[in-house]
This record gives structure tokens, C-alpha cells and sequence, in this order.
């Protein structure tokens, strides 16, 4: 019987008691190779075509432009003369004696354990190339695997990159981020910081109209300041106050609370801070209200705002001390249970996660939006250095099967400590909300949302009992 453990993040296989133990499965359509998951730096999806690389080495095709460097791409077909293989989809990058070298595979198996594979050393006779490349075989049940020696490819004249990423310090802490964006420019803000998010609603209050305040939108009975981030940082924008517009709320003092305008909200995502940079005052005449920014391409980069900085600021604590209750529409104030932030959505039903629960969002692949697979187990991708696989949340949860689209979204969580992404219909809103009995007795196993003069209940998804479904 099989029993590999899933190949989810690298990362988390590599925190274990004994990473040296652990071996990537990778399929190479004629072969299935192993790696040791010391050496496996990243897998990513193969872009349409390699950039040239002018290199003697044997097997290079060409090289990849990863995040500034030029890491070169070797395909085994050409250095040993496999069979041709057409469905290279992806490019595994190994770290090599400090040095960055990616291969061309079909696809990732998984991680299995080391004691799992009998081992047959190769004769000494029949040592060539490939045998230099792969010394040992493997058997992992019936199936063979040729093992990889990365450091034969150094030998074999094959040039590698110089790894110029910094590891990560023991101390430097990943935190939630909600991304937005306005103006075509990206936003970042502290999750913890944010009250809730509002839809495109119709902005009112122009007599508030003033500096980077563009008016006001309604959230529960609150009407709320509506400032524009681009004005309130000094950044060029079109001046043109919206007619409606949506919105992230951050929470200051008693009900006092200020509206962030958002053409939309991105994703949720994890953010170390060794990887924001300070924030040039060129971008930014108020550059003091940001964290910095954090680079993602040569071009592109997220702007991190400062929450307390927001806070602090004289104009802003005044703008947000005008929010005011309207109507006699129910209240924040009328929820029951403990307040806390969470993500709403659907996936066959009202959903919600605690907000510490989610570790990132990630877009649904447009493959499984087209095939609408029937099975639990969707798909998995590539997904930061590591592979995630990717349920169906409402087959989880109720056994129905959903016809994702547009709105549909992934969300990435831990269970039995791995990673996974559910798919959901639907994304809602992050919103505080009050967390209340469940009619089986579960205690915080409902929240309750406030909308408009009503309230709407969802149903707390609890991680732990989909381990049995996703093991």
C-alpha cells in the first residue's frame, strides 16, 4: 500500500524533526525521479518559452527569469537522450552548493518518506552520464525510482545561478495582509487592523467632501468617512469624487471609523517583514503612513500602510470621529457572542473561517472552472516552493458539487498540519462579526452578521474534522 504523505509546502515538510528523510516524487513522463526535498527550492508552472542562455553546459535549453535572476534550465531528454516529452508543465528549481539549477518535469508526485523507497546501488560497471546523474534506484512498491544527485549536475560543466535570497530569520514573523487595489496601484493592510469590508455602495455625505475624504458609505446603521487612499498619501490620482464606491473599514476608538476606498478587494496574504522595504518619498509625499512597500516584480510592488500611523494622524482621527449612527436599523452593538473578525462566504451554504484560520486566497485555476471535475479532490498546483492540493469545500461539508466561476476562490488553511486550499463558491466579505452556539451545542460554531435591519447566520467550518477527508 502507498503511503506517501501528500506534497503540499516544502516549507512545512523542511520544519519537520527529520527533513533529510523526505524525498519529492517528480514526474518526468519516462521516469519518475526523486529529489531530496533539502535540494527542492521551488516548483513553479513553465512559461511559454525560456529565455536564451548562451552556455556550453549539456541539457541546457535555456534559462528562467525568476524574481531577477537567470536561473538555467536543463531537460533531460537532451542531455541523455530520453524520449522527447511534450507535457513538460512545470520547472523544478533546486538550490545546488549555493547555486540555482531547474529542470524541466511533467508534473509533482509527492513526498514520501525515505524509509519507504529499498534502495539498489548501481554497479560500478555501468556508471556513465546518467548513471553519474542518477546513481541509485529506487523501489517505491512497484514503481521505480531513479534517484537524483544535483551536485553531478555541477560536475557535468552544468552553470548555476548564485542563490541571492536571504534565509529567513527565526524572528521574522509572516503576518495576514488584506490586498486591495485602487487606481491600479496595490495596497496592503494588517488584517487584524480591518473592521470589515463593504461592497460597492453609493457614496453620500458631500458636504464631508475635503482633502482626501470624497464623502461617505453606509456599513450596518454607521455612516462612514470615505478617504481616498491615493490623496491621502500624496500619490497622482484623477481627482473625480465616485458616485459609489467600495471600501476596507479600519476600527479605531468606540465607533469612530474610517473607509478606505478599493476598486476591489485582491486576496488575503502572508507578508514577512524582513521583505518590506522602506517606502521612497518619490512614490509617496506622505510616505510616513506606510510601512513600506514590498517588491514583486521589477515593475510592481505593494504598498504597505502603517494602521498606526493612519491612527495617529491628526486629520484622519478627525475625519473618522464624524462616523455617526443613522436610522434604527439593527446595530453592531445588537450582535451576540464574542466579537472577532472573520471571512464569510459560500461553498454550497453561509460559511465562515476566524480570520487566523486563513493563511492566504488564491485564484481557482481557470482548468478547473472549465472541466467542473466531479471529485473531491480538484486539483493541485504549484504553490510557493511547494505543491497544494485543492478540495472541494461544499463536497467536504454538505456532499454537494458547484459550478465555480468567476467569483469563485481558493482558500489556503491548515490541517493536521499541512496545508490545503477549499474551494469556495464565493467570496462574502471579512467582516467582525459575533461568534454564537451552534443548534448541535458546538459553542462559537455560528457568527452572526448584521445586514441591513436583519441578521444572517453562518455556519463555522471546523478544520480539525476535514482531516479525515483530506489525509
Amino acid at each position: 500500500m502507498d503511503t506517501g504523505l501528500p506534497l503540499t509546502e516544502v516549507a512545512a515538510v523542511r520544519s519537520g524533526p527529520t527533513p533529510t528523510s523526505s524525498i519529492a516524487l517528480i514526474d518526468c513522463g519516462t521516469k519518475v525521479i526523486g529529489v531530496a526535498v533539502t535540494h527542492l527550492r521551488e516548483v513553479i508552472p513553465a512559461p511559454p518559452a525560456l529565455q536564451p542562455l548562451a552556455s556550453s553546459g549539456p541539457g541546457v535549453v535555456g534559462c528562467l527569469a525568476l524574481r531577477g535572476l537567470a536561473v538555467p534550465v536543463v531537460d533531460f531528454s537532451a542531455l541523455l537522450g530520453w524520449p522527447a516529452e511534450d507535457g513538460c508543465g512545470i520547472l523544478v528549481v533546486l538550490r545546488v552548493a549555493g547555486g540555482l539549477i531547474a529542470f524541466r518535469a511533467r508534473a509533482t508526485r509527492r513526498i514520501v518518506l525515505e524509509q519507504q523507497i529499498r534502495y539498489q546501488e548501481i554497479a560500478a560497471s555501468a556508471r556513465g552520464t546518467s548513471e553519474s546523474i542518477f546513481p541509485r534506484l529506487g523501489l517505491l512498491g512497484d514503481e521505480a525510482v531513479a534517484m537524483l544527485d544535483p551536485n553531478a549536475l555541477i560536475a557535468l560543466g552544468i552553470p548555476a545561478t548564485r542563490d541571492s535570497r536571504a534565509a529567513a530569520k527565526a524572528s521574522d514573523i509572516s503576518e495576514q495582509y488584506l490586498l486591495f487595489e485602487l487606481g491600479g496601484r496595490d495596497f496592503v493592510i494588517a488584517v487584524g487592523r480591518v473592521d470589515g469590508t463593504v461592497p460597492d455602495t453609493e457614496v453620500g455625505g458631500p458636504t464631508l467632501v475635503s482633502g482626501p475624504c470624497e464623502g461617505t458609505i453606509r456599513r450596518l446603521d454607521l455612516e462612514i468617512p470615505l478617504i481616498n487612499p491615493l490623496a491621502m498619501a500624496g500619490m497622482p490620482h484623477d481627482g473625480t469624487r465616485p458616485r459609489s464606491a467600495g471600501a476596507i473599514v479600519l476600527k479605531f476608538e468606540d465607533e469612530h471609523r474610517l473607509a478606505l476606498r478599493a476598486d476591489r478587494v485582491r486576496d488575503i496574504i502572508q507578508i514577512k517583514r524582513s521583505l518590506i522595504s522602506p517606502m521612497p518619498r518619490v512614490l509617496a509625499r506622505r510616505s510616513d503612513l506606510f510601512l513600506g512597500a514590498v517588491p514583486v516584480s521589477p515593475t510592481h510592488w505593494y504598498h504597505v500602510l502603517d494602521p498606526d500611523k493612519i491612527a495617529g494622524d491628526a486629520d484622519l482621527r478627525n475625519f473618522a470621529a464624524l462616523a455617526r449612527r443613522s436610522g434604527a436599523a439593527l446595530g453592531a452593538n445588537r450582535l451576540r457572542g464574542r466579537r472577532a473578525t472573520a471571512l464569510l462566504f459560500r461553498a454550497g451554504g453561509d460559511f465562515a473561517l476566524p480570520i487566523e484560520q486563513v493563511q492566504e486566497i488564491v485564484s481557482l485555476p481557470p482548468r478547473v472552472i472549465d472541466a467542473q471535475s466531479q471529485s473531491r479532490h480538484l486539483c493541485t498546483i504549484a504553490h510557493r516552493g511547494g505543491l497544494l492540493p485543492i478540495f472541494s469545500l461544499s463536497d467536504l461539508l454538505v456532499g454537494g458539487h458547484l459550478d465555480y466561476g468567476p467569483l469563485s476562490a481558493v482558500i489556503v488553511v491548515e490541517v493536521a498540519g499541512e496545508k490545503i486550499g477549499l474551494a469556495v463558491e464565493e467570496m462574502l466579505a471579512i467582516e467582525r462579526v459575533g461568534f454564537v452556539e451552534h443548534p448541535d451545542g458546538r459553542p462559537e460554531g455560528m457568527v452572526e452578521r448584521i445586514e441591513g435591519a436583519r441578521k444572517r447566520l453562518f455556519s463555522v467550518v471546523d478544520l480539525p474534522e476535514l482531516a479525515a477527508y483530506t489525509g
